[in-house]
């Protein structure tokens, strides 16, 4: 049984739940390389329409307004990254996607949608490629959101937080093809296309006593911060 198999099937516990994915043969836990082989690969760059959502020219977040690059071309930026998993794994994305916190996407406040990055932890040389389907996160000095997944792939998900270096890779997301009568490419969305508003993230175990596999549920404002 795969890594990733076992996140998905497990629940209860950290200390319980550490003894069960040994048990079961998906890894050693003082081998979290080995751990991290049978993790879906890196998201693969291809060339991509601009989504109809989520790619206004502006949209306001908590009283500050973010304005959307219209190109990821020779996009580099530092700083932390954090993560974000349940309670918004089967919600919608900016695109309007379904957020699925095992596979390998991001969230960004700025960069078109979808855009293909390499993430680097600055302390530790780990790198992964990522799909950025969203928006945020929008708390002060966060770049970019990763999802479950790729957050344990990087090494990160312990920690909750890390410096990153977040660089856009080619082929950039183009304009999708203007409608039939005129009035340009279709935008539908006029803010972060995303239902979900993230408080403060302090650090985190790698597997959370609440871990398991929801239930897709429909896309609303959860009840508060998700910590």
């Amino acid at each position: 049984m795969s890594f990733l198999e076992c996140l998905r099937r497990t629940s209860g516990r950290l200390g319980v739940l550490l003894a069960l994915l040994g048990a079961a043969g998906c890894f050693r836990v003082n081998t979290p390389r080995a751990a991290r082989v049978s993790l879906p690969p890196d998201a693969e760059p291809r060339q991509e329409y601009k989504s109809r959502l989520g790619n206004p020219a502006f949209y306001d977040e908590f009283g500050i307004r973010y304005r959307v690059l219209q190109t990821s071309k020779d996009f580099v930026q530092r700083g932390v990254a954090s993560w974000y998993g349940h309670p918004f794994h089967g919600r919608a994305t900016s695109t309007g996607e379904t957020y699925d916190m095992y596979a390998m996407t991001a969230a960004h406040k700025t960069l078109p949608l979808p855009t293909y990055v390499r993430v680097t932890d600055l302390d530790t040389g780990n790198r992964v490629v990522v799909r950025v389907n969203d928006r945020g996160p929008f708390v002060e000095g966060r770049v970019i959101d990763l999802s479950y997944v790729a957050a344990v792939k990087l090494g990160i998900a312990d920690r909750g937080i890390a410096r990153v270096e977040v660089r856009a890779l080619d082929p950039p997301a183009v304009d999708p093809p203007r409608m039939e009568g005129g009035g340009g490419a279709m935008r539908l969305w006029a803010g972060p296309a995303s239902p979900r508003h993230r408080g403060p993230q302090p650090s985190a175990s790698p597997l959370h006593p609440w871990f398991t596999t929801p239930a897709a549920t429909p896309a609303s404002h959860p009840p508060g911060p998700r910590w």
